[in-house]
This record gives structure tokens, sequence and C-alpha cells, in this order.
């Protein structure tokens, strides 16, 4: 999930001079590039942030969400919401890429860190998805913390199935204010593409 863990997050004061450049460049990433004729679909959507930048991409995109609010957000940005248990029995559409902010809740700090025993942990839903799904490449997002002490394990597990399932696995800690944006937020991204090598971590850029 996007956000989540506010200790993690330190604003960026830009000088006047810097502000309107920051904001122009911003601008600039989210125009929407020409269609890829590709399909992402987000899982645990929210209000849409992961789709943002596939939509600009030219990715065509698709979210679901347990939240009515949720959903009622993302389908005002994008359109297409479905509000529904991602690991519910329901037929899930079809997609070139499946995205995947899980709540980080289970594994931020400003929580109780309880894992793998807190409900709202969304790793294994998100393989049945992918299972389900059989996407061509995946990008999962969370909080670094998944990545280490008690959450380690569990994250290479989940890879480790990613794998089983034909996926070539990368695991990169990105930093936002490295691409461009007015804020330090670090996130782990796991990424996997089927029958292809791992992808290299992203030049910092922006």
């Amino acid at each position: 999930m996007v956000g989540g863990d506010e200790r993690e997050v330190a604003a960026v004061t830009p000088h006047p001079s810097q502000r309107a450049a920051w904001v122009r460049d911003m601008h600039s990433l989210l125009e929407r590039k020409a269609s890829v004729g590709l399909k992402a679909l987000d899982l645990f959507c929210g209000a849409g942030g992961l789709s943002l930048g596939f939509w600009a991409s030219g990715f065509d995109v698709e979210g679901i969400d347990h939240s009515p609010d949720a959903v009622s957000t993302y389908a005002s940005n994008f359109s297409h919401a479905t509000c529904a248990d991602v690991d519910a029995d329901s037929e899930l559409p079809s997609a070139d890429v499946v995205v995947a902010g899980p709540p980080c809740q289970p594994w931020s700090r400003a929580g109780k860190r309880l894992g793998e025993r807190d409900e709202r942990d969304g790793f294994m839903t998100t393989l049945r998805a992918v299972e389900r799904v059989q996407p061509a490449a995946v990008v999962i997002e969370n909080v670094p913390d998944l990545a280490r002490a008690s959450g380690r394990s569990h994250l290479d597990d989940f890879k480790g199935r990613l794998r089983a399932l034909g996926f070539a696995v990368a695991e990169h800690e990105l930093n936002s204010a490295d691409y461009g944006v007015p804020q330090n937020r670090r996130r782990i991204f796991i990424t996997g593409i089927r029958d292809d090598r791992p992808l290299d971590r992203p030049a910092p850029g922006g």
C-alpha cells in the first residue's frame, strides 16, 4: 500500500526557484504516453497510485479493492475498478501485468509488526491472483521493513514461489527522491518477468 509509515517519510523543502521546475517535471512525467496495447491489473488498488505510473506509460489499467471508497476514487481517476475481495473465487480480468501494493501494516514499524499473523497480509493473496491471471510480468511494492528481520523469510518465500511460476525475480529498494519526487520515501519493489532475465535496478532520474 502506498503510504503508511510516516516515520519513514521526510519532507524535502524545495528552494523557491526549484518549485516551478518540480511542478513542471511532474506534469511532464504524468502526461499519458501513446498506448502500448497492454493492460495492468492493480490489486489492492486504493486511489490508484501504482496504476498512475502504468497509465502514464501507455498501459490500460484496471483496479480491484475491497473498499467501496477506494474503488469510487479509483473509478473517478481511471474509470475501470471493481469492488471485490481479491482472494474471492470471482473471476479476475486478464492482464499483461499484475501490480500490487499489499497492505503494509503487517510489516511497517509504525504498526504491531504481526507479519503473517496479521489478516491484512496480502502476499499469498497476490500470489494466488498471479496464478489465476497468468500475466507476463508482476510488480509488487511494500515498505522496506518487509525485507528485514522477521519479514525477510516471508519475502524470500514469496519470491521463491514466483520463481516456481516461471518468473525471473528481482528485488530493489528505491527512494522516490532519486526519481524526481520531492520526498524521501523508500520502498521495496519486487519485479517478475516470465521467461526472461530479472529487471535491472532503474537508473535515478527525474
